[in-house]
């Protein structure tokens, strides 16, 4: 069996739809990248610890895309893939430990106020902190640095626009489309009793990329308008 060349495919995000660009672009790099993400999906199910190198390359691909390279980056210099996994990680982390000492902060109110409210209150927090703390994504993507990305809380005022809604909506809905179509074809593959792991596998590290590709693009898409600095020169892949 001959697989496709998807190398050759050419996406400009300039002139490539966002839905299409965030399910191609993962794959304009050739199969290497796929096969290397779908081993490590495999054993990051069962050890966690290389979703770092996962996180490292979605990263690398929305710097990719939101600097305009018409195809995905190469899968190479793991060391340096796994410092930017770290760098992705890290940029999350301040508000993620915000997010939560405030929802700690409303369990808390269960005494005051009923729990019908705090129930309420908590669900709604999550769904906000989740929309506004993603915003981090493209806003680190395109800044590379976590002091911008906060300073003059910088990824608020993105999460604001309506440019990162219409990603942040797409997103959701390309990886649940992607998500029930891994599921059919891993379902089918249950008879060669290996073939649901390396479905599952692949799934893992794809659903991950379309991320990057979808933030990068939106990114750039941002930087056009003036919202983000615009992410120029092959030397700021890797920071």
């Amino acid at each position: 069996m001959v697989l496709p060349n998807i190398g050759e495919w050419e996406l400009p995000p300039d002139t490539t739809s966002l839905s299409g660009f965030g399910l191609k672009y993962p794959l304009s790099g050739g199969w290497k990248p796929i096969g290397i993400g779908g081993l490590i999906g495999f054993v990051a199910a069962i050890f966690l610890i290389p979703i770092i190198l996962l996180y490292g390359y979605r990263y690398r691909l929305g710097r990719a895309g939101a600097r305009g390279d018409s195809s995905a980056p190469e899968f190479n210099d793991i060391g340096r893939i796994i410092w930017n996994g770290l760098l992705l990680i890290a940029a999350f982390l301040p508000y993620v430990l915000l997010a939560t000492a405030i929802g700690v902060g409303l369990i808390a109110l269960e005494g005051v106020v009923s729990e019908g409210v705090v129930a309420g209150l908590i669900v709604a927090w999550s769904v906000v902190a989740s929309y506004l703390g993603i915003a981090i994504h493209p806003t680190f993507v395109a800044t590379g640095s976590i002091r911008e990305t906060y300073s003059g809380l910088l990824f608020l005022k993105v999460a604001l626009t309506r440019t990162y809604l219409i990603g942040f909506l797409l997103n959701i809905v390309l990886r649940i489309i992607v998500g029930i179509v891994m599921l059919v074809v891993a379902l089918i593959s249950i008879i060669t009793i290996v073939g649901p792991i390396i479905v599952f596998s692949v799934w893992y590290a794809y659903d991950e990329y379309i991320a990057g590709a979808i933030w990068g693009k939106v990114a750039r898409e941002l930087a056009s308008e003036g919202q983000l600095p615009a992410v120029t020169g092959m030397d700021e892949l890797d920071l």
